[in-house]
């Protein structure tokens, strides 16, 4: 079948989970476009809704999700409701248009063919109002990131190099959006403070100047730019310690630092939901520095954490959860 896939707009080279589906969705022999429309883009999200044929659209939240609700009702097209965010996400707007945005996007679910669900909140709250839907996951090509290609790593490593990473160094890897949610602001406090660790930078993002300038200020903090994501795994593999600060209950790095056998410092919080004290290790994130340094003295012990995590990335497969999405592609058609 032919696949609208409206979706926010991403930071260049930024890895998203509906890429990885929809990769598994086009070996599968479904034609996948995936259209971002945050944003300016959803003119365009608008434009290649009406005038291209689809044979279903599928909104991930925000922007995807309204833009792609008003074009499949106008084109009586089947339409799928992706909510990978909870809509809480977006309560720092003022009320007045939370409010209306809240409204609106259950009005949405409640008129959407088929709703799938990646945060357990989101899920929760659907079915207290009686919207049904499917819970899913994130997952990870484990293979890919558990045993790179060698190429791949040595690719990596020259990138490093160049950058004048010490790669001799225990290594601190942050890869991602460069945003607040992600406390790239105390990762940096903590890299001044702990020189004798290499940190890096893979991303782009709002808060790139910042980190730019650290870099320039700071030999221990590096700043890569972004990358394809081929080369991901590459950098992981030369990594001692993966960074996610973000409170959220399953942001798509920790599954990739989990294959790759990293100790991932985590934030308290809806991550907890998910993994448990025995995958990561949850901090503050102005207690970095003392975590980093724990990790430093006693690598074996907080190795462990890094199998645990390993073997649940193993068993989060996107050939599993691209069939969960073929399903319901196939059940909105009917």
């Amino acid at each position: 079948m032919n696949i609208l896939w409206l979706r926010p707009t991403k930071p260049e080279n930024i890895s998203v989970g509906r890429e990885r589906i929809s990769e598994q969705l086009e070996r599968r022999g479904h034609n996948v476009h995936i259209q971002d429309s945050s944003g300016l883009d959803a003119f365009h999200a608008i434009k290649e809704a009406m005038t291209s044929d689809y044979d279903v659209t599928i909104g991930t939240v925000r922007m995807g999700l309204y833009v792609g609700f008003l074009s499949s009702k106008i084109l009586n097209r089947p339409f799928i409701a992706d909510v990978t965010d909870p809509i809480e996400q977006i309560d720092d707007l003022p009320k007045p248009l939370y409010d209306l945005l809240y409204e609106y996007e259950y009005f949405v679910l409640t008129c959407a063919d088929e709703k799938l669900y990646v945060y357990q909140s989101s899920y929760e709250e659907a079915k207290q109002r009686g919207i049904n839907g499917k819970k899913v996951k994130n997952g990870v090509q484990f293979d890919r990131f558990n045993s790179p290609d060698p190429g791949v790593v040595e690719s990596a490593r020259s990138e490093l190099e160049a950058a004048g990473v010490d790669l001799d160094t225990p290594i601190a890897m942050y890869i991602g959006g460069l945003t607040p949610a992600y406390h790239i602001r105390e990762i940096l406090d903590a890299a001044v403070m702990v020189d004798d660790v290499e940190f890096v930078f893979v991303g782009s993002g709002e808060l790139r100047d910042p980190v730019t300038n650290a870099a320039s200020e700071n030999q221990n903090i590096h700043f890569l730019g972004s990358y394809e994501y081929e080369l991901i795994p590459g950098f992981l593999a030369c990594a001692d310690i993966g960074l996610c600060l973000v409170d959220a209950e399953q942001p798509l790095k920790i599954l990739e630092y989990g294959a790759a056998e990293l100790p991932v410092l985590a934030c308290y919080g809806e991550l907890q939901q998910r993994f448990t004290n025995d995958e990561v290790i949850f901090v503050d994130p102005d207690e970095l520095q003392s975590a980093i340094l724990s990790i430093l003295e006693d690598p074996e012990v907080y190795q462990s954490y890094a199998h645990q995590l390993a073997d649940r990335a193993e068993n989060a497969d996107w050939k599993q959860i691209a069939t969960e999405y073929e399903q319901a592609l196939k059940r909105a058609i009917e």
